[in-house]
């Protein structure tokens, strides 16, 4: 039989053991929604481009290939693009529609670039699922419309399409 004392001891081990698990867990990056989305941290994790603290959806972004990495802004996964292009069949990019947050295939998004869009590394890119809304931000922020196959080349360069 434990005496009180071992039993309080034996509690505590054992919380201490649940906690560090919880914290381990919790540490690890690259999680996955259950929809296959990747889960940023907010104001946690820092930007594996520029290291600054990802806090704004609307311009984070991510990608799969080369473990799952994590982005503040849309030009920073460009400039990762650019530095480390994507080779993997399996590779998935991914962005914040503008408006909504709501995360979507970096391939599937129109984008705007403004310099009236103030985003985390004044890339001033925003993406948008619907083709609509895009051409709408376009015109009430004075910005270019553009899709993914030009991202590098706006993001990165400042050119166009």
């Amino acid at each position: 039989m434990l005496s009180r004392r071992q039993f309080i001891v034996l509690l505590g081990s054992t919380g201490a053991v649940a906690a560090a698990g919880v914290a381990g867990v919790s540490l690890l990056g690259g999680e996955e929604t259950g929809d296959g989305f990747p889960v940023i941290r907010y104001g946690q994790e820092s930007c594996v481009h520029c290291g600054m603290i990802i806090d704004d959806p609307r311009f984070a972004a991510a990608r799969t290939d080369r473990g799952e990495r994590h982005f503040d802004d849309i030009g920073c996964l460009a400039e990762d693009l650019v530095a480390f292009p994507a080779e993997a069949e399996d590779t998935n990019l991914f962005v914040h529609d503008y408006g909504t947050e709501a995360w979507l295939a970096a391939c599937d998004a129109t984008y705007v670039k403004s310099t009236e869009i103030r985003t985390p590394m004044a890339s001033g890119v925003a993406a948008f699922a619907a083709r609509e809304g895009a051409n709408r931000a376009s015109v009430d922020l004075n910005g270019d419309l553009f899709a993914f196959p030009s991202l590098t080349s706006f993001c990165v360069t400042g050119g166009h399409a």
